[in-house]
């Protein structure tokens, strides 16, 4: 490439950088602090709330899902049905029952009870605490449909800018050794440039993979169709989607004799979360934790259903190591909060979203202090 295009070609690319990032620098920002708030946001809640969240417990107990269904039906008003038990991610914590109004003209209502003595520790709005709000202006800018479309639309614009940043940092042949340098002692000016240059090739991979994987969520249909087209991929079918077949006995497995026989399923199989069916009938769907599932915090991802009446597994979805497609699904949330690499992993995702925040600030601090020095 001859020289002068050289030129015309640096130029057209810090141009498309600059302006991507000046129109969405703002919405960036809020995406980025608020990611980082919500990458603890469980901790964040169970901080703020002790008395719901707080439990004494003995060690080696197991939780009784049977006694903690019931105990939260009578504390929560008699217009209510429990849709969801999930299990405590601490030895020191509450189980949680979500509950909607059989009118649905309430909000759903949580209870938080004790796993093993099913006291009640009191009873909330779903997703009532703040930190919830912190976590729809970050998928959604609280704007519904609408407003999650601008953030994975912007996701793409942040993947093409920051490629066209790492174009503007890659050094020339033997110029590797000024590539992470920054002289505090400087210019302010150069000092500030150098900060952005620098910061910017650091974090590229992991925001890369941050904006990824949320453009991903966001339109998973679109996402899951060219992953579909390239590698095989199972089609997902819940339990409740299909009807269970007749059975001849009735073995009348309780929730927790069901809890057990899920988690059998898989080696060293956890039973988590319990999903009731709205129906009244049999057949219950756990998520069970597996040693080798990605999300290593949040939850589980193999979903396996049990028919109580009958006692047997009637369903097992499982995304973790199934059809490859499959398995890349799966990666998808626990990369994107980092979850994936446990404690660190999310520490570095939530120190990243706060130096993405820094390095719009530098970038427009650059932008300013050019313009001015030119007027």
């Amino acid at each position: 490439m001859k020289a002068k295009t050289k030129r015309q070609f640096k130029k057209a690319v810090r141009s498309l950088h600059l302006y991507i990032g000046l129109c969405l620098g703002a919405l960036w920002i809020v995406v980025a602090i608020t990611g980082a708030l919500i990458t603890y946001h469980d901790e964040i809640d169970i901080w703020s709330n002790p008395g719901l969240y707080s439990v004494s417990r003995p060690s080696g107990a197991s939780m009784d899902y049977d006694s903690v269904l019931a105990a939260a039906q009578r504390a929560l008003p008699a217009d209510y049905a429990a849709y969801r038990i999930a299990a405590p991610r601490a030895h020191d914590r509450a189980a949680r029952v979500w509950s909607y109004h059989l009118p649905e003209k309430q909000p759903d209502l949580e209870a938080f009870v004790h796993p093993i003595t099913s006291d009640v520790n009191g009873v909330r709005e779903v997703d009532s605490h703040w930190i919830y709000t912190v976590y729809d202006l970050h998928h959604t800018l609280l704007a519904g449909t609408l407003g999650e479309l601008v953030v994975g639309f912007s996701a793409f614009f942040l993947m093409s800018s920051l490629l066209l940043g790492l174009t503007l940092w890659w050094p020339q042949k033997g110029a590797w050794k000024f590539a992470f340098k920054v002289n505090p002692s400087g210019p302010w000016r150069r000092t500030n440039w150098q900060l952005h240059r620098v910061t910017g090739a650091v974090l590229v991979p992991i925001l890369f993979m941050s904006a990824f994987t949320g453009a991903y969520m966001i339109f998973p249909d679109e996402f899951d169709a060219a992953v579909g087209a390239a590698l095989p991929l199972d089609p997902v079918v819940y339990a409740e989607d299909v009807s269970p077949p007749t059975c001849e006995r009735d073995v009348s497995l309780s929730l927790s004799e069901a809890a057990e026989r899920a988690a059998s399923v898989f080696a060293g199989g956890k039973a988590l979360d319990l999903i009731l069916p709205d129906n009244g009938g049999s057949l219950v769907t756990f998520s069970v934790m597996r040693p080798e599932d990605p999300r290593r915090m949040s939850g589980a991802q193999t979903n396996v259903s049990v028919d109580r009446k009958c006692g047997d597994v009637y369903h097992v979805v499982d995304v973790v190591t199934g059809a490859p497609g499959n398995v890349i699904g799966a990666w998808v949330f626990p990369l994107h909060n980092g979850e994936a690499f446990g404690t660190l992993g999310r520490f570095i995702i939530c120190l990243s979203a706060v130096g993405f925040a820094g390095l719009i600030g530098t970038g427009v601090t650059h932008y300013i202090a050019r313009r001015k020095k030119r007027a």
